[in-house]
């Protein structure tokens, strides 16, 4: 692993910027992960869901952006893409060449 610094702006030195190095024993945490379907592909997301497919289960997960929690899995078709908006996920299926429209409420 390696520290990359944090720079900051210093107007004593004509406002260039030198390494902050006061952080350096803060390591980043990991990221939180969710188990979705298998060999999941496209994603999407809105203020309060994100949407994956799963192209080897035909499925499309639904999980809650506030608590990346798993809220939904939809029966689709082999999704590839998926977009997503407050009102509609679309969702492209390509081995039958078709889309499907899925309501992004909780269920």
């Amino acid at each position: 692993m390696f520290h990359v610094p944090t720079l900051i702006a210093n107007s004593r030195i004509g406002g260039s910027a030198i390494p902050d190095r006061t952080n350096r024993s803060r390591r980043p945490s990991a990221p939180p992960s969710v188990n979705v379907g298998n060999n999941p592909f496209g994603v999407a997301a809105t203020r309060t869901a994100v949407w994956v497919t799963n192209a080897n289960n035909d499925t499309v997960t639904r999980i809650d952006a506030a608590t990346n929690e798993t809220t939904d899995t939809v029966d689709v078709g082999t999704p590839h893409e998926v977009v997503a908006t407050a009102t509609v996920v679309w969702v492209a299926n390509f081995d039958d060449g078709t889309v499907m429209r899925i309501d992004p409420a909780p269920r």
